[in-house]
């Protein structure tokens, strides 16, 4: 369910980290890891968000489906 763009800011954040590690950067290329860890929790937290935000969609049609049949059977 991850969106593309999220994965691809998140690729290049890692790449990132890698050659700011390799330049010897110590501290930037523990901010870029930093960075990715509150990254990844937000994507988590949205993408939880979204699925509550359907169920409740989800649940409201059936719940008015529901009224319709019983306004149907009597």
């Amino acid at each position: 369910m991850k969106n593309t763009s999220w994965t691809a800011l998140y690729a290049l954040l890692l790449i990132g980290a890698v050659l700011i590690f390799i330049l010897g950067q110590w501290g930037a290329a523990v901010t870029v890891v930093a960075l990715m860890a509150i990254l990844n929790r937000l994507i988590y937290i949205s993408e939880m968000a979204l699925r509550i935000v359907l169920n409740q969609q989800e649940m409201l049609k059936l719940a008015k489906a529901g009224r319709r049949e019983q306004a149907e059977a009597a």
